[in-house]
């Protein structure tokens, strides 16, 4: 590529990424780190929740409510 056909491109990416609103880009996915239970009820209550083995994350007490063993498993697709 030629120098002003780079500069034109550069410049391009640079206007789009100055022009384009920060808070659109803010949260595209979610990727749900602690708990996938908790994602599907938006992390609400979850530091007094304690209805599987995720509760370890945000609330180890409530570990002593659990029957069992348990293993939590979730993943993502993008």
């Amino acid at each position: 590529m030629n120098k002003q056909r780079v500069f034109a491109v550069a410049a391009s990416i640079f206007v789009v990424s100055v022009a384009a609103p920060g808070h659109v880009a803010a949260a595209g996915y979610q990727i749900g780190q602690d708990s996938v239970s908790g994602a599907g009820v938006a992390h609400a209550g979850g530091a007094a929740a304690a209805s599987d083995a995720s509760t370890v994350y945000a609330n180890p007490a409530g570990m002593t409510r659990l029957d069992g063993r348990q293993l939590v498993v979730g993943g993502h697709l993008l």
